[in-house]
């Protein structure tokens, strides 16, 4: 991820290295080909399309570097030649390839706690599915066809082979007289290091989702929008169990979001809008710039000529400084 990150950020340094790459993408992918950009640190639902266009175009991004590397600038060189040394590597294909795999999931996950309609018992069985599909990939057959679509890319690009990289060998004061473990090739190496970032995923999903807390609020979320009594409401004193049948209850929960993710996504607009660049903006502005952004769809709607038109029309000095709009 943070190769990726590094090489979104380097092409989108200058305009010239962004032509630079845009022209050979062009000529290799045609009109299919899509800009890189760096990670957005408050943004997890984009991380995949960036490692998947790194992937589609690795053959352009291998020309541009190298075309980079003899550029005069000697940081710019010496960057765009450190970045081709490492592109290089099968490795780093394989590295890839399983970040892929891994985010995708994560990032469909993520999509979908975070609808406005989302319900508790959706958030659930949709994590249910995540879950199934994490233990699917910890199998060998699942590495196994990583491993290859890896290695198939390496020799149709030219590129290093997939190895054991070079791991210093421990002290005895460390180890003893016990041998130090060698993995016998690249791919049981890695095949580890998949497992390993596999596991830490579904301890955090049975931690997460498996808590009391959810278990009593699918319930009451049955409760409030089938209207089928259940014993979870005897432990809200607030509810009524004899009028909850009659009451409005339902509109209630329109309201009340699933999850914070709608309104997190406030603050990721707002670091988004109030850069370094508008650090003396009011609060006023900011407030009016924050809504036009977050109801783009709903601006992209709006009659701008009917608005400039009733603006124009308020007063006769108005209609002598702009004449007629239409």
């Amino acid at each position: 991820m943070g190769l990726v990150h590094e090489l979104g950020g380097f092409f989108n340094q200058s305009g010239k290295i962004k032509l630079i790459f845009q022209n050979i993408a062009k000529s290799e992918q045609g009109s299919t080909f899509t800009s890189l950009k760096p990670l957005c640190p408050t943004r997890w639902t984009v991380r995949t399309p960036a490692i998947r266009s790194v992937l589609k175009q690795y053959e352009s991004v291998l020309m541009a570097l190298e075309e980079m590397a003899s550029c005069r600038s000697p940081e710019t060189s010496a960057k765009a030649n450190g970045l081709h040394g490492t592109f290089l590597k099968g490795n780093t294909v394989l590295g890839l390839l399983m970040a892929e795999d891994l985010m995708g999931d994560l990032e469909c996950l993520n999509t979908s706690l975070q609808l406005r309609k989302q319900t508790v018992s959706g958030m659930l069985e949709a994590v249910d599915h995540v879950k199934t599909s994490m233990q699917v990939k910890r199998t060998e057959e699942h590495f196994d066809v990583l491993f290859s679509k890896a290695t198939a890319v390496a020799t149709k690009l030219d590129l290093q082979p997939i190895q054991i990289p070079h791991v210093r060998k421990p002290t005895k004061r460390y180890t003893g007289q016990a041998a130090a473990h060698i993995h016998p090739d690249a791919q049981s190496l890695y095949r580890v290091q998949f497992y390993n970032a596999l596991d830490p995923v579904n301890t955090q999903f049975i931690e997460r989702f498996e808590q009391a807390g959810f278990h009593k609020l699918q319930p009451l979320e049955n409760v409030l929008l089938h209207g089928d009594m259940d014993k979870v409401v005897e432990e809200y004193p607030e509810l009524n169990s004899r009028l909850l049948q009659v009451e409005a209850l339902v509109r209630l929960l329109l309201v009340v979001p699933a999850s914070s993710a709608e309104a997190e996504r406030s603050f990721s607009a707002l670091r988004r809008l109030k850069t370094w660049l508008r650090s003396s903006m009011s609060q006023t502005r900011l407030n009016n710039v924050a809504i036009c952004h977050v109801h783009q769809k709903k601006l992209d709607r709006l009659d701008l000529e009917g608005i400039c038109q009733s603006f124009i029309s308020a007063n006769d000095k108005r209609k002598k400084a702009f004449g007629s709009f239409t």
